[in-house]
């Protein structure tokens, strides 16, 4: 009831202080435009006052009227206004607008063809009169706004006097109603804090509080007899955590071996040693197999006989878990539970985890070892092509010179013939034995940690030493754009474009670019040297032929052309495949 009697006094009080409040928003404004008003009156008539030509004075003197008529319609001062026209405050207002628009205006407007003296000398007593109006309405407006705020401190000192009176009242309610049936109960849980059960709370009529205490009285019942075996069950559930504690540690340690060894035998007997420590069973074996089912190899854990597992009297039966992942089998897990425990399915579902972590690690292992097949395969595939495609054609044609000579020999040809076919052999074989350094030169190229712009930045300082040639290299490749694979053919293209140039273009300069734009990666390799000429027909020429290849390798095109400033220019394009798609 008080704390109603509060929140209808609160209530009363700030509806009655936001109304009073609302009536006075503004009027503070309404003051400073209304004390404006005074200082644009003065203005006028310094305006009026001031020598000059009379197109300046006049416009003056007209902005100071139109700054008049601003303010005297301002929305702050016209909001202070009460709706009562025959109110004091409205009736000044109007007297100064009247006096304003039916004598000040015209007499300001018609001075502007008078001397600045005389116009100062005329104006003067009108701007005390206005002056004078001005100031009755800035003290209406004061005297307005002081009436409501001291209705608001009435209502305030009101409010207040009411409100003492409530929260005594209200103080001595609860005194009697809350505060000592609450020390009575708070008496009670502490008592029950302390083991105590055979504790009761007072009753206190109906209150609410009174409830509360029958309530407290009736949960002490039930506390006495649920605390009896409240022990027992924590303990309980005390050993259900650190058995599954020990059990994501387990496979998590599983993984961790696994991930490290790679599921080698050691770490599969580790993992098997772990399982046992937490499970508490014993005798495990893992057996690994092919994809025929032949057994590949058989792990057991220190102490474990496989033959006497299944056959030993009094023992339960072993556990099995296959090892599969992805509808393969890799095997077999086995081992014999406790007795105890043999038909629970706590210790299983641990064993068919571990057994399934086991799986996938053989599967990624074999993955792995596929991968790995699969490189070599294609490395000796590009070492095979790369081969053919230069030293075995170079061989061959080597092979053709021989039996020419041997030809030219048994034919009794001229001396300087046979020296023609002979010099022609050396220059094969020179050339045969370039093509094997640049061969073993791209076998043992590899991109580092650097990546294709440290590799490119090396091949360009590499050339640049060795031609003394001027390299400008503008990369704007990404980090990370392109695959590995991608790099290395790149990187071959660039490195045979300038080894052409190097042996054939007598160049002084050469710029390399490299762009991605829309997916499409972009090479340039440009030379000032002597161009093309005859380098298609050159016999044994393989260069252009190599980077062909490599450009059909990475689905793109291959275009070699003059330059119209002279030289060459090569260019390839192909489609991006970033790193991590």
């Amino acid at each position: 009831m008080s704390i109603a009697a509060i929140a209808v006094l609160a209530g009363v009080f700030i509806l009655a202080s936001a109304y009073i409040l609302r009536q006075s928003a503004g009027q503070a404004g309404a003051i400073n435009v209304a004390g404006s008003l005074r200082m644009q009156t003065y203005a006028i008539g310094v305006e009026l006052a001031q020598p000059g030509s009379p197109e300046r004075r006049g416009a003056a003197v007209r902005r100071a009227l139109d700054g008049f008529s601003a303010r005297y319609a301002n929305p702050t001062l016209l909001a202070t206004l009460p709706e009562e026209r025959t109110a004091a405050l409205h009736a000044s207002y109007t007297a100064v607008g009247d006096y304003w628009e039916d004598s000040f205006r015209p007499l300001a407007l018609s001075l502007l063809d008078t001397g600045p003296s005389e116009a100062a000398l005329q104006i003067a007593p009108h701007i005390e009169k206005q002056v004078a109006r001005i100031d009755r309405l800035v003290k209406l407006i004061e005297l307005d706004l002081e009436a409501k705020l001291t209705t608001l401190r009435a209502l305030q000192a009101g409010s207040l006097l009411l409100l003492c009176v409530v929260t005594l009242v209200m103080a001595r309610n609860i005194q009697r109603r809350v505060l000592a049936p609450l020390a009575d109960l708070l008496q009670c849980a502490a008592a029950v804090r302390r083991g105590d059960f055979s504790v009761r709370v007072a009753p206190h009529g109906g209150s609410d509080l009174g409830e509360l205490g029958e309530a407290f009285n009736f949960m002490v019942r039930d506390l006495s007899g649920i605390y009896a075996g409240m022990e027992a069950r924590v303990l309980d559930k005390t050993e259900q955590l650190e058995r599954s504690n020990q059990a994501l540690a387990l496979l998590y340690d599983t993984t961790r071996t696994l991930a490290e060894a790679s599921a080698t035998p050691d770490a599969l007997r580790q993992v098997l040693r772990q399982t046992e420590t937490v499970t508490g069973a014993r005798d495990g074996i893992l057996c690994a197999c092919d994809e025929s089912g032949a057994e590949l190899f058989c792990v057991t854990s220190a102490g474990a006989a496989a033959a006497a597992v299944s056959s030993a009297p009094g023992t339960a039966p072993p556990f099995r878990v296959t090892l599969a992942d992805g509808g393969r089998n890799y095997g077999y897990l086995q081992f014999v539970l406790p007795a105890g425990d043999a038909a629970e399915r706590g210790p299983q579902q641990l064993v068919e985890a571990v057994g399934r972590h086991i799986g996938a690690a053989l599967a990624a292992r074999e993955r792995a070892e596929a991968r790995h097949r699969m490189a070599l395969q294609d490395e000796r595939a590009v070492i095979a092509r790369e081969l053919h495609d230069s030293l075995a054609q170079a061989l061959a044609y080597q092979k053709i010179q021989v039996a020419r000579i041997n030809s030219l020999l048994a034919r009794g040809e001229r001396q300087d013939q046979v020296q023609d076919a002979v010099e022609e052999l050396k220059v094969g074989l020179n050339d045969a034995h370039r093509q094997l350094r640049e061969l073993l030169t791209t076998f043992r190229l590899r991109i580092d940690r650097g990546g294709l712009a440290g590799a490119l930045e090396a091949a360009v300082e590499e050339f640049s030493r060795r031609a003394r040639l001027a390299i400008r290299l503008e990369n704007r490749l990404g980090a990370q754009q392109l695959r590995s694979g991608q790099e290395i053919h790149v990187l071959q293209v660039v490195r045979e474009a300038l080894n052409n140039i190097e042996r054939h273009a007598a160049a002084e300069h050469v710029y390399i670019g490299l762009d991605c734009r829309d997916g499409r990666v972009s090479v340039v390799v440009e030379d000032d040297g002597r161009g093309l000429g005859n380098a298609r027909m050159r016999p044994h020429h393989y260069g252009m032929a190599i980077m062909r290849d490599r450009a059909q390798s990475l689905g793109g095109e291959l275009e070699i052309s003059p330059r119209a400033e002279g030289g060459t220019r090569v260019y390839m394009e192909f489609s991006a495949q970033p790193r991590f798609e």
